[in-house]
This record gives C-alpha cells, sequence and structure tokens, in this order.
C-alpha cells in the first residue's frame, strides 16, 4: 500500500491523506468518498502525492487535463513560478518550454475525473453573472461613511472632503476605499503596528461591514486565527474574511449570508453542480423569507426520503443528511475562493484590475442575492402539487 497526501493546487501542505494500492485504486476511494457524500473528497484542482518519491500538480489548472507533471522536490520552487506564469499569461506553449528547460517530465496517466465528477459547472455560472456584470456599477448600493478613516490615519480631512465634494458613486466610492484602505492594512501588518491593524480590522468589520453584535476582543482573536490557518474556521468567517479581503484581495473573497446565497441559487437553478455552500447566518428579510437550504433540500428531496419513519428519531439525522448536498463547512471557505478565482478569470477576461481583484465577481454576487436573485426565485421556483 501506499501513501498519498491530497493537495489543492499550489498548496504548501497537504490538506488530507489516503492510502491505495496505487493510483487506480485511489481514484476508485475517492469517487466512492463522494458518491456517498463523505467529506473531503476530491475538488477541483485537488491532486495526490505519493509522498515517498513526488509531487504531482496540475499546471494548466483544469482537473482533469491529462498534462499533469511529475516534480523532483528540487525544482518545485521553478515549478510553482512557471505555473504562475501561465495562468497570468493563458499561453501554454511557453510554459511547456520551460517546462523543458528544468527536465520536468510529463506523466501519461492522471487521476482522471471526469466532467460528471466535478462539483461545479463554471461555464453555467459565468454564463448566469455575464447577463448582470455590466449593471454592477448601478446595482452596487452598499454606502459607507469614511469620516472615521481620519483618526485612524488612512485618509487626511482634505482626501474625506475630496471624496464627498467628488460626489462619486457608491460603486466608485467602494473601489477607492478597498484600495486604499487595503494599502493601509498591508503597510500595518508588515511594520508589525498591531495596535492599528487591529483598529482598522475592527471598521472594516464595523463600520463598514455593519457587524456591531460581538465584543471588539474576541473578533480581533478570531481575525488572527483567520489570517494564521489556510483553512480557516467557519464561525463568524463573515466577520474574519472581511479582513483577508482587504488585504490580500487577489486571493481572499467575503464569504457572507448574501455571496453564498447567489452563488446557491445559481448552482441549484442552473444544475451547475451537486454541491452547495453552508451559508452564514444573515438578516436580510427577503433571503430569509426564501431560505435556500430549505430550496436546496426540496430539489434533492429524494435524499431525504427514509425508508422508515423510526429513522426520524436519529440524532442530527438533518445534519447528516445535509452531508451529501453540502460543503463541509471546514472547508467552504477554501473552495469558496477556488470557486471565485475560477469564475472571475473567466467572467472578467481582458479586463487586468478585474481579473486580479477578486472583489468584482464577490461584489456582484453581493448585488444580485436580494435583487435579481430574488425575481429569479419568484419566477423559476414551482413546487408541483
Amino acid at each position: 500500500m501506499k501513501i498519498y497526501a491530497i493537495f489543492a493546487e499550489m498548496d504548501d501542505e497537504p490538506r488530507f491523506y489516503i492510502e491505495a494500492k496505487d493510483i487506480e485504486d485511489l481514484k476508485r476511494i475517492l469517487i466512492e468518498r463522494e458518491r456517498k457524500g463523505e467529506p473531503f473528497t476530491m475538488f477541483p484542482g485537488w491532486c495526490p502525492v505519493e509522498i515517498s518519491r513526488y509531487k504531482m500538480y496540475h499546471i494548466l489548472n483544469r482537473f482533469n487535463e491529462e498534462d499533469t507533471y511529475l516534480v523532483d522536490e528540487d525544482k518545485r520552487e521553478a515549478f510553482n513560478l512557471l505555473a504562475r506564469m501561465q495562468t497570468q499569461s493563458g499561453n501554454d506553449a511557453p510554459i511547456i518550454e520551460e517546462l523543458k528547460k528544468y527536465k520536468l517530465y510529463q506523466l501519461k496517466y492522471s487521476v482522471n475525473i471526469t466532467e460528471s465528477d466535478k462539483l461545479f459547472d463554471i461555464d453555467k455560472i459565468v454564463k448566469y453573472l455575464d447577463k448582470y456584470k455590466s449593471d454592477l456599477p448601478k446595482i452596487w448600493s452598499w454606502n459607507v461613511n469614511i469620516d472615521r478613516l481620519v483618526e485612524l490615519e488612512t485618509l487626511t480631512e482634505e482626501q474625506v472632503k475630496k471624496i464627498k465634494i467628488d460626489k462619486l458613486s457608491a460603486y466608485e466610492k467602494e473601489l477607492r476605499i478597498k484600495r486604499i484602505v487595503g494599502k493601509k492594512l498591508n503597510e500595518t501588518l508588515n511594520q508589525n503596528n498591531k495596535e492599528l491593524f487591529d483598529k482598522l480590522s475592527l471598521w472594516i468589520i464595523k463600520d463598514w461591514g455593519g457587524i456591531w453584535s460581538k465584543k471588539d476582543k474576541e473578533t480581533i482573536m478570531l481575525v488572527n486565527a483567520f489570517l494564521e490557518k489556510d483553512k480557516p474556521d467557519f464561525n463568524r468567517i463573515a466577520s474574519t474574511s472581511k479582513v483577508g479581503a482587504f488585504l490580500y484581495p487577489d486571493r481572499n473573497v467575503i464569504y457572507d449570508s448574501r455571496v453564498a446565497y447567489s452563488l446557491n441559487w445559481i448552482i441549484l437553478s442552473e444544475n451547475a453542480g451537486h454541491k452547495f455552500f453552508p451559508i452564514p447566518e444573515g438578516r436580510n428579510s427577503k433571503m430569509i423569507a426564501f431560505d435556500m437550504n430549505v430550496l436546496i433540500r426540496l430539489k434533492n428531496i429524494s435524499n431525504y426520503r427514509l425508508n422508515d419513519i423510526n429513522e426520524l428519531n436519529q440524532q442530527q439525522l438533518i445534519k447528516n443528511l445535509d452531508k451529501k448536498i453540502f460543503i463541509d463547512e471546514r472547508d467552504a471557505y477554501y473552495e469558496l475562493i477556488n470557486l471565485v478565482k475560477q469564475i472571475n478569470r473567466q467572467l472578467w477576461k481582458g479586463d487586468e484590475e478585474k481579473e486580479k481583484n477578486l472583489y468584482f465577481t464577490e461584489m456582484l454576487l453581493f448585488s444580485l442575492a436580494d435583487r435579481e436573485v430574488f425575481m429569479d426565485i419568484t419566477k423559476k421556483f414551482i413546487l408541483k402539487s
């Protein structure tokens, strides 16, 4: 038997380990886990590593691609650099030539999960969002008070006055604030100015994000934990991910109820996947009225049919049945980032700023939740009598 470590693309540390006879046995185990709805199954972009010998990565950033490469440990740094170059350029030919120079040898086999085994159909999700992306500057309505950024040494009084005088739209103001606050947040982190970093983090969560109900000390502890983990806790993810998204907009997104609500509806209504994201607690009355978890369960009602009424006596029955449909909370943020990255590249292709910053897709999902998605639900959802 061999031990395989399962890595997500470009990860430094494995997500989990599986014991298998060979690569085909590993594929069988992963597919069987997916069929049973067990956690820690193979997601798009994940790849196996035989930990005693080699690391395998998918260079073309597409999970079922045949072009998988075998990389010796001492060449891994060069490989990661080349892979990032390819992702940015979108051109495969130069990267293949560079691989040859580094003597990175192509494998003739891979763990080939078929299209039907993928979690999400990116094309369908992008097609849905493409209808609305040009409307984002008009439908973005989140308008924050920026006066306190003066005392937080992030804006001068003159800058605040100018932003107000310029009469920027909510969308234009939002983009400007993201850049300014994100830059200052990075500066305080790099300069180890913990006091100002914490104050800015609280401004993002409370003043910008509107979450005032929790104690500051507890919030800061959760933010610190979020920034230290590859797979942050789901507890108050809507708060902590706000700081992460301001700090690193190219690799973090805000995971709040609206973003998850919109994504789940698109996946559900467009048949764009067979897994759904857990939704953090929210306060929006329109979203509460049409509870997305209920809609998902109704669409997948066969998953909840029982053979015997006595099965209802089981503890945590619904929680266990949900595992077949909902992504485990321990993996939810990581999988959301992976999905939004893939959507972002396609949805904003050709626009360098939007391709780089994940918040454009996040802002679109956020804006659609209690508008277009609400309208879509009332038009499309039919419960047969």
